[in-house]
């Protein structure tokens, strides 16, 4: 059916365009490793256990990987591991072995009029025109990625963010971006059309980490996309203290050090009430 081929044939896409060092992103080099050696030794391994527009199951030894349209980092295994397992990185590499239909394939499929009846997903023209690739990236509001982030992690990245100011943007794959801060020794990868905690960061987070916002902060900029505000940009703090906030504050460490001239063991009630 068309969803399962559209599926697969997504989830082939971007395992094709993984390389050791985005594998090693979410999931350590020994895993890697051993996982490799056992696909290597054995592809048969593998078994297509159901697939349709939702997702893909594949059996692997005696575990079951499920993949979404969400991609290959969101991937979850039924084993008793509780992180990225040996079983969903065999899953990694058998769907890069699989064929991937390409654009063109698919309009010459349909011009040539071989197309199954039940294929209603399939287009003859090109009335939606799909957007750039990680146009999302750019359309979204800076509100928008600071509430998806939490103000702390992004106050964090914004920090970080404008600590590398020469990260170098690159194209990874025609599906993966590669942000480098080679400064702070971090390397983030962001995929096409996936969810903010989905890209791939060195630090092997699976959550939504600074590097990732200030990876998308410098996507931005390297595509003249309004970045932060002009405050934040100038690398000021994003959450200032109110007047009234800095009087009490200023009021307080006049009053302790008050204290200590004094010496607590000599405070009069007064000053204690204080």
């Amino acid at each position: 059916m068309a969803g399962e081929k559209n599926l697969l044939n997504k989830l082939a896409r971007q395992a094709g365009q993984f390389d050791e060092n985005a594998l090693a992103s979410f999931a350590n080099k020994g895993l890697l490793r051993r996982a490799r050696k056992d696909f290597d030794a054995d592809a048969n391994i593998v078994a297509l256990e159901s697939a349709d527009d939702k997702s893909v199951k594949l059996r692997i030894a005696e575990s079951t990987v499920t993949l979404t349209e969400k991609g290959l980092t969101e991937s979850v295994c039924d084993c008793s591991s509780t992180e990225t397992c040996r079983h969903i990185l065999i899953a990694c590499f058998w769907l890069a072995t699989q064929t991937v239909e390409s654009e063109q394939d698919k309009v010459v499929s349909v011009e040539n009029g071989n197309v199954d009846k039940n294929d209603a997903t399939v287009e003859t023209s090109s009335k939606t025109p799909e957007k750039p690739a990680f146009q999302d990236l750019l359309d979204i509001a800076f509100a928008s990625l600071e509430k998806v982030a939490g103000k702390k992690v992004f106050a964090q990245a914004v920090e970080f963010f404008n600590k590398n100011p020469d990260c170098k943007v690159s194209i990874a794959a025609e599906d993966i971006r590669l942000i480098e801060f080679e400064q702070s020794n971090v390397a983030v990868r962001l995929l096409k059309d996936a969810d903010v905690e989905s890209h791939l960061c060195s630090c092997r987070s699976a959550e939504i980490c600074r590097h990732k916002i200030a990876a998308i902060l410098a996507f931005r900029r390297e595509n003249n996309v309004e970045t932060l505000p002009d405050s934040i940009d100038k690398g000021e703090s994003a959450f200032k203290l109110s007047e009234s906030q800095i009087k009490v504050l200023g009021k307080t460490i006049k009053l302790f050090a008050e204290f200590v001239e004094i010496g607590a063991s000599h405070l009069s009630e007064s000053s204690v009430e204080r």
